[in-house]
Formats: structure tokens, sequence, C-alpha cells
């Protein structure tokens, strides 16, 4: 299995007619989004610290071959020709217009994790004649600035051990909560970002939260899906700028102080 996939396909081919090369990379970091404030007769600018970054991205080398299967050692150069086809269809395979495209990532011994991501650099082929070679480096920007990982997991807001070994804020979760006071809030230990509710449930009821959509719903059901019968509660919730992030701390652990209700969180790994 390669290290990288896209959209579902190892980006080293089965048949061995082109490989991922010595010069691809893992990801970049993408740079802290920092607002900087001048103000007149004061030193420096305004403390404000960095709360998301820019988008990142990978860089990954191609050798292309010439031969049509490279499997068990048949590897017989047969032309330019053949080496052209498949360079042609190596780029089928790497360019998507029209929509993202899913990048994949498994390191050997920790979670797969994936991205959305689209092409950002050209391709400038270079030809070995002798050889029948064709290398090419093509760049990807992952849109988000995040990896993620590939399942949803679901954690009790008192233990979210399930969630050790983020790297990065989790800006996208859900919330499932059971006030049990008239104004109830959960906050984030590390961003101190929170997430408040105002307001009353009828019995059997469960607030549903979508943080990134800012949206709630109390719904009947203990389901993670808003039931056709659910209630809107979007005017009786209020997060903090920037919303509500589930943060790592510096050993990655997530934890939450919970006033006024009971609850669960649902979501993605980030790194």
């Amino acid at each position: 299995m390669a290290i990288y996939s896209l959209d579902g396909t190892d980006l080293d081919d089965a048949r061995q007619r082109w490989v991922l090369a010595e010069g691809t990379a893992l990801s970049t970091r993408g740079a802290p989004w920092n607002a900087s404030v001048d103000i007149p007769g004061r030193f420096g600018v305004l403390p404000i610290a960095p709360s998301v970054t820019k988008s990142a991205t990978v860089a990954l080398k191609f050798t292309v071959f010439s031969w049509t299967d490279g499997r068990n050692g048949n590897r017989c150069k047969e032309g330019l020709e053949v080496l052209e086809r498949n360079y042609q269809d190596l780029m089928r395979r790497l360019f998507a217009f029209g929509r993202m495209q899913t990048l994949r990532y498994t390191p050997k011994g920790a979670p797969v994790r994936e991205a959305q991501v689209r092409p950002s650099s050209s391709v400038e082929p270079k030809l070995d004649p002798h050889s029948e070679t064709i290398s090419f480096t093509v760049v990807y920007e992952i849109v988000s600035g995040l990896w993620r990982g590939t399942q949803e997991l679901v954690a009790d807001l008192t233990n979210m051990s399930a969630f050790t070994g983020c790297v990065m804020p989790i800006p996208d979760g859900w919330l499932m909560l059971e006030p049990t006071a008239g104004t109830c809030t959960v906050r984030d230990n590390v961003s101190g970002s929170s997430f408040t509710f105002t307001g009353t449930l009828n019995g059997g009821e469960r607030l549903l939260v979508d943080v990134a959509g800012y949206r709630a719903w109390k719904n009947p059901s203990d389901t993670w899906e808003p039931q056709r019968n659910a209630r809107s509660a979007d005017g009786e919730i209020s997060m903090s700028p920037g919303g509500f992030r589930a943060t790592p701390d510096a050993e990655g652990r997530i934890s939450m102080t919970l006033t006024g209700t009971t609850g669960r969180f649902r979501g993605r790994m980030a790194y």
C-alpha cells in the first residue's frame, strides 16, 4: 500500500507503471492566520493570538516507466509510445475538474488521515529517453489546512479520551446535550471557546448542535440526525467568536467544563 492515495486509488500503481519517488514530501503546516493591529504610540502590535491556519500543501513526486506491467520483475522497456500512454493514464488520475479530491495519508503505525485537496501547481515533466522514464512533481493544496481522521468518533463530554492524539482544533464537531438548567454552557478548557444554550426542552428531547453550521434542534430522539418534527433552536444558542472548537493541549488531550448540562460530542480527529 502506498503512503498516499487519491480518491481511493493508491498512488503507487498496482502494475508498477508509475511509483511515488524520492522527493515526495510530507505536508506543510499552514501558516497561522495572524491579525496585526497597530496603535499609534504603542510598541509593536496588539497581542492577538492566532486561532486558525491558512491552507497547507503537499508535494508528490512520480516516476513513470515504459512497461505495461512491471510485476514479477517483468521490467523490459516497451518504448516511448507506452511511456506516453502511462503518463497520460496517470495524469487523468491526478487532476479532477469541477470537484475537490480526497487525498489520504497512511503513516506507518499511525491512524489514517485524509484531506480535501486541489492541484495548485503546473506539471513540468522531465523525459529521459535513455531510461524511458518521465519524472515530475505535482503539488496539492489542502484547502482547510487540516488532515482529518476517516472515522466519526463519539465521546462523553466529561471524558474526551477517544480524541486523545489530536494535533489541531476540531472546528466542525456536533454536540448532543441534555440540559439540567435554563442556561447551559460547554467550555473548551484549552481554547476557552464556549457554547451556550438558553431555553427549555420538552420531555424526551435532546439539544442537537451542528457547531460549524451554527444550527441547533430540539430533537425528539437520541440519534445524531435532526428528525422531521425537530424544533429549531437556532435563536437560543450562542458561541464564542470564531465558533466552539474542541482543542487539544500539549499532550494531545481534549477536555471540557460543563455547566447545567450533560452530553456527548461527535467529530473527526484533526491533525
